[in-house]
């Protein structure tokens, strides 16, 4: 109720109905003031295509569309045509200045929902890092790395064999749906107010217009490589299957005659940080559905890695006893029987593997 309010209250001060949409509101008025048959006639059918959108993921190009198809037909005149460009380009000036008037009257009345980050340190909304969201008349502020994990996470959001399925990311605070307005403003703030690089998957997801179908559909096999990478980096040593794969993977990848072999009671939270490389491969050629050539890309680093840390320690993973002997002497100063102790230790030296860059 306090948004249809407040949203009544701008379009009164504007002078604009509330039932229609800026642009067509905007289109309606301009109907009457048009001496030319030509003009009210694409007018008309730009306001009769309002609500019958050509393409279920980009619906703000309808009015593009309606215009170019009216635009060029054949019988026009090119002084027709440039009276029509004129009268659009006119009602498209006006729509996005009154539209950035609104902008800024709503940033003005609002109310700031956060002052510290998700890692509860506080936040400066004049730092150059900081996108602000505008959502449900409240301002939202996000430091990027904040932002583009969240994006990252839900998009990347997959089962346990890694069949990607995407999530539409949320605000973390107000638990809403991030708008695909949102996307945009933090993209362009990013790339050319910030001058930062953007990450692979925000960078395929505005390609796509910010359209979840589309983006598991061209982009699968990158939301996969991530989601396995999240997974590798994230998961403990309390993953019973994921110490069982790692068992797996040296088995199946016997690469010289020195089998690497890791004891029963290796250690699970030493195995698994030791591996993480390792294993990120060899998820990859398991789970990501990779083409011949990726495939044969990663196969051959997973394979000259294990080459490398047999040679670098062949022993890696086994146990070995540790055995120290102590003299004791007697009250007579003579010496007693030697005081033997075994200790089982296991050698968990590696090369290091770093794979988060592939």
């Amino acid at each position: 109720m306090e948004n249809l309010e407040q949203t009544l209250k701008l379009k009164s001060i504007l002078k604009i109905p509330s039932k229609t949409n800026l642009f067509y509101d905007i289109v309606q008025k301009e109907i009457d003031q048009q001496p030319s048959a030509n003009v009210r006639i694409l007018l008309q059918v730009l306001l009769f295509h309002q609500k019958k959108p050509f393409c279920n993921f980009f619906p703000y190009l309808q009015k593009y569309r309606d215009f170019y198809t009216h635009y060029n037909n054949k019988f026009f005149t090119e002084t027709v045509q440039i009276e029509l460009m004129d009268v659009f380009c006119r009602i498209q000036k006006h729509y996005l200045a009154l539209s950035r008037f609104a902008y800024i009257w709503k940033i003005k009345h609002a109310t700031p929902a956060n002052t510290m980050d998700l890692f509860m340190n506080d936040i400066d909304p004049k730092k150059s890092y900081i996108l602000t969201i505008y959502q449900s008349r409240k301002l939202f502020y996000f430091t990027v790395k904040d932002f583009l994990n969240i994006v990252q996470r839900d998009l990347c959001h997959s089962y346990n064999d890694f069949s990607v399925a995407s999530l539409s990311p949320r605000n973390p605070y107000s638990k809403e749906v991030f708008q695909t307005r949102h996307y945009y403003n933090a993209y362009f703030q990013m790339r050319y107010k910030m001058r930062i690089s953007i990450p692979e998957v925000f960078e395929h997801w505005f390609r796509v217009g910010f359209s979840l179908k589309l983006i598991n559909r061209k982009y699968m096999t990158v939301l996969q490589r991530y989601a396995i990478k999240n997974f590798i980096w994230n998961v403990d040593h309390t993953h019973a299957l994921y110490i069982r794969d790692i068992r797996s993977m040296f088995h199946e990848y016997t690469v010289s005659r020195r089998h690497i072999h890791i004891d029963e009671d290796f250690p699970d939270d030493v195995l698994v940080e030791k591996t993480r490389g390792f294993m990120y491969m060899f998820y990859l050629l398991k789970f990501a559905g990779l083409d011949e050539s990726l495939y044969d890309y990663y196969d051959a680093v997973l394979i000259g890695g294990l080459r490398d840390l047999i040679k670098y320690n062949p022993a890696f993973g086994r146990k070995q006893i540790s055995v120290s002997r102590e003299n004791t002497k007697n009250k007579f100063g003579g010496e007693d029987e030697k005081k033997v102790s075994i200790v089982y230790v296991f050698n968990s030296d590696v090369l290091p593997f770093e794979t988060r860059h592939l």
